[in-house]
């Protein structure tokens, strides 16, 4: 059995490949899900497990802990991937899912954009400035390189200015990228000026 670290996903993914794999996923008949929940809102387990007859079975063991976030050690989410294969039980790979979790939650909201959005947008809003930004950010501009300028709006200030930077930091030279902050009137005119808009928040109010 293999153990395929965080190191190791990065270097065999990109955007194009997943989310070309996600739609042919997609279009197949729906698998059997089924989810777990343990704890609470401050430390929470949760398991999704999956099986697609035939071919793989698989879990997903998760846990959330939003304190980490003040730490800047550990994100909220962090996460390990198991896969058996579906014909005699073996188990297969244990995979880092937390960085699987990045790729995936993008792929999918690019997935969608590239089936929904208008052909040629030049704006992009993103609606929170946690760890998965920058993802989304990669993601969309896979399925429409024609973006030029990122909005990212976030309740606190404070966090939207360091994921601006980062942003910058990243692969996209060619985008201009602008910080909203929480005030309400600052939220519909970013919704104004975003063609595109992704949300990515664990808020729940």
């Amino acid at each position: 059995m293999r153990f395929v670290d965080a190191a190791e996903v990065r270097r065999v993914l990109t955007f194009p490949i997943l989310v070309a794999a996600l739609e042919a996923a997609h279009r197949r008949p729906k698998i059997e899900v089924q989810d777990g929940f343990l704890g609470t809102e401050k430390e929470q387990y949760f398991v999704r497990h999956a099986v697609d007859r035939g071919r793989f079975m698989a879990s997903k063991l998760i846990t959330s802990f939003p304190a980490n976030l003040a730490g800047g050690r550990l994100p909220t989410v962090q996460a390990v991937c198991v896969l058996f294969d579906g014909t005699n039980g073996r188990p297969l790979v244990v995979i880092d899912g937390t960085e699987i979790t990045y790729w995936r939650t993008a792929a999918d909201s690019a997935l969608g954009a590239k089936l929904l959005a208008p052909a040629e947008p030049q704006t992009l809003l993103v609606v929170g400035a946690g760890e998965m930004s920058k993802w989304l950010t990669r993601a969309h501009r896979t399925v429409r390189p024609s973006l030029r300028r990122v909005l990212i709006w976030n309740r606190t200030p404070e966090r939207a200015a360091p994921a601006r930077i980062s942003q910058r930091r990243g692969r996209h030279s060619a985008t201009d990228y602008k910080r909203r902050h929480r005030r309400d009137r600052c939220a519909r005119r970013s919704l104004r000026f975003g063609r595109r808009h992704c949300c990515r928040s664990a808020l729940t109010r």
